[in-house]
């Protein structure tokens, strides 16, 4: 079997994603965790948990597109931290509720006005472009979520 050609429109619409999406992740986090001592996971779940849809470990997993072991470490170091507290659920004990607290909602604060000062530059010099583009990826994320799993295609 032979590589993919460089110039194959699949693997360069892959690539650009991957490099695109590692830039801005690697340079976010950076910032996040020198100025505010979040990674890139935690700001994410924090922003999340304001919408009462996400308040449940999986709901915020199937939100955030992550296994819900990882989120279920992702509460439990933004617990320790202070930036979150669980309750139970009144009409079932074993399923937790996860909201921010007073020191959650100053992270976040602080995180979002770094991600603004990073990201707003990009998107000025998007220009008009922006929302479209914003919406595009929002499109690829649904079309994602239709493709097959290794199971189906086996």
């Amino acid at each position: 079997m032979n590589a993919p050609p460089q110039h194959d429109p699949a693997l360069q619409f892959l690539s650009a994603y991957w490099l695109v999406y590692r830039a801005l992740a690697e340079r976010i986090e950076d910032h996040l965790n020198a100025h505010v001592g979040l990674d890139l996971r935690d700001f994410m779940a924090l922003s999340h948990l304001q919408n009462p849809d996400y308040t449940t470990p999986s709901a915020l997993a199937r939100a955030l597109h992550l296994p819900r072991y990882v989120i279920s470490r992702t509460l439990d170091t933004l617990t320790r931290a202070g930036a979150v507290t669980h309750t139970a659920d009144p009409r079932d004990a074993r399923r937790l509720h996860y909201t921010l607290t007073p020191h959650g909602t100053h992270l976040l604060t602080l995180g979002f006005d770094l991600v603004r000062t990073l990201t707003n530059p990009l998107l000025d010099e998007l220009g008009p472009d922006a929302p479209h583009a914003t919406r595009t990826l929002e499109r690829l994320l649904g079309l994602a979520a239709h493709l097959p799993t290794p199971k189906e295609t086996a």
